[in-house]
């Protein structure tokens, strides 16, 4: 009998390459999984969720002879990797290209090797549809607003061109902003970092009214798992929960968990450059799949900040009361 072809997961060390590992694990325990990585995890490859039982690759997919690199052939690949953020300045261009659009190309080539048959979801951004009237369905104009959502866009493009040209089953998902443990950037993240270090007040971008979508980073990983089995090949899905929250309500939620008040932050009603005001996604083809994603997101913000608590103070900050 032939050997299961593995799973390979780029981005793995990430937040969310490690939740997906961990779901992709706890579903299928004897699944051959390639971790993909430019950099190993805290703790080495046995860190890693599934321990020894993942394959782990340290490896610049954006690198010359990347896809010569890793053994094939895989059935599916998870293309998580990927430089982030909304950055600017005269390096931020070359940076999104290297991170999101030549390492694209490496994964491409590894489906195209070890074809017939292997996929690959490309996960994207809702970055990609800059400024829209939400809810925000798959099928709307994608006119990203920064360099970081067109180089996501044109990733998407390279990896639908493969897959007309190289006849390479693909699929993309287009998540909201993710949170959880182990998150050091966004919102949530920064905010609780510059009030644990004391700053007072903490001046935030814009009036606090802006409308954002955040989704729990493992409910993200179950949903991606999920579309791997469910979604159609050559199809794109949002992923986020649906639900708009004020930008005003998550810096007060991220106060109060840490035992403070309103009064320990303020917005200086200008928004940010690149930044989309308001975005919530449509997830009508979520549900079509009958994947409903479960709110877990206050419940994600508030342990996170509590870990950054922890590491920045040393004292713990009381769970929540009901």
């Amino acid at each position: 009998m032939a050997q299961e072809r593995a799973v390979l997961v780029s981005g793995a060390a990430g937040l969310l390459g490690q939740a997906l590992l961990a779901r992709l694990i706890e579903q299928r325990p004897g699944l051959p999984v390639l971790a993909v990585d430019r950099r190993a995890p805290a703790g080495g490859a046995a860190a890693l969720p599934g321990g020894e039982r993942v394959r782990w690759l340290e490896l610049d997919l954006a690198a010359e002879g990347a896809a010569e690199a890793i053994p094939g052939p895989v059935s599916v690949t998870y293309h998580l990797a990927g430089a982030a953020g909304a950055a600017s300045g005269p390096d931020a261009g070359s940076a999104f290209v290297r991170g999101n659009i030549l390492s694209t190309l490496t994964l491409l080539e590894v489906a195209r090797r070890s074809a017939p048959g292997t996929g690959i979801l490309f996960v994207s951004s809702a970055a990609v549809y800059g400024a829209q009237e939400p809810p925000v369905p798959e099928g709307a104009p994608l006119r990203p607003a920064n360099a970081y959502g067109l180089s996501k866009l044109q990733a998407e493009q390279w990896v639908e061109l493969c897959g007309r040209v190289a006849s390479v089953p693909w699929m993309v998902a287009r998540p909201s902003n993710l949170v959880g443990p182990g998150q050091r950037t966004m919102l949530v993240a920064e905010l609780a970092l510059r009030l644990c270090r004391g700053e007072r007040p903490v001046r935030l971008q814009g009036t606090g009214e802006e409308l954002r979508d955040l989704i729990a980073v493992d409910e993200a990983a179950r949903l991606l798992a999920a579309l791997v089995e469910r979604g159609a090949w050559g199809g794109c899905y949002n992923i986020g929960t649906g639900i708009p929250r004020r930008v005003a309500d998550l810096a007060l939620l991220v106060a109060e968990t840490l035992g403070l008040g309103r009064e320990v932050f303020c917005f200086d009603g200008r928004p940010g450059p690149g930044r989309v005001q308001t975005f919530f996604p449509d997830l009508t083809r979520l549900g079509e799949l009958e994947l409903v994603p479960q709110d877990r997101t206050l419940e994600a913000c508030r342990e996170l900040v509590r870990e950054i608590a922890l590491e920045q103070t040393g004292a713990t900050v009381p769970c929540e009361r009901r």
